[in-house]
């Protein structure tokens, strides 16, 4: 009887620990947050065209994970892969982000020559020769030292 109770007991912890090892978790934190990132990148309308590689790496690299996943592989390949699928859609997402900047910066520099443009047609134009109107000058004295030098001046 207590031969075959040590192996009931032998069999029943080498079940467990054998689905253990085995068995991944219920959600992998890594692999969720990797879907969201690949999801959001590939949401994005300039992804094709500015991240397009990044992209692609980001899908390899989840399909792995989701594989790894799936066969209740090693835990710890699967948070690799997943880890990459995330840093590849961020790279892409930082990629767009920088393009779109890009973008805006051309379009202000584009209307603010616009602007100066249509400034510069809007000047009426002298003719040669003719005298220019005097600039005013400021003197960059202070108000003290002004009032002395007129004092002065007068006397």
């Amino acid at each position: 009887m207590n031969t075959q109770l040590c192996r009931l007991l032998a069999v029943g912890v080498a079940a467990s620990i054998a689905s253990a090892c085995s068995s991944l978790p219920e959600t992998v934190p890594e692999l969720t947050s990797a879907r969201m990132k690949v999801n959001e990148l590939n949401t994005e309308p300039l992804a094709l065209q500015v991240a397009g590689d990044d992209l692609d790496e980001a899908r390899t690299q989840l399909g792995i994970a989701e594989e790894v996943y799936e066969d209740d592989g090693d835990i710890e390949i699967l948070e690799h892969h997943a880890y990459m699928a995330a840093t590849h859609a961020e790279i892409g997402l930082q990629r767009i982000a920088e393009e779109t900047a890009r973008e805006e910066l051309r379009s202000s520099e584009a209307c603010a020559a616009a602007f100066c443009s249509k400034r510069e047609r809007a000047k009426p134009k002298q003719q040669k020769g003719a005298p220019t109107k005097p600039s005013r000058q400021h003197s960059v004295l202070p108000k003290s030292s002004r009032r002395v030098k007129r004092l002065a001046a007068s006397y």
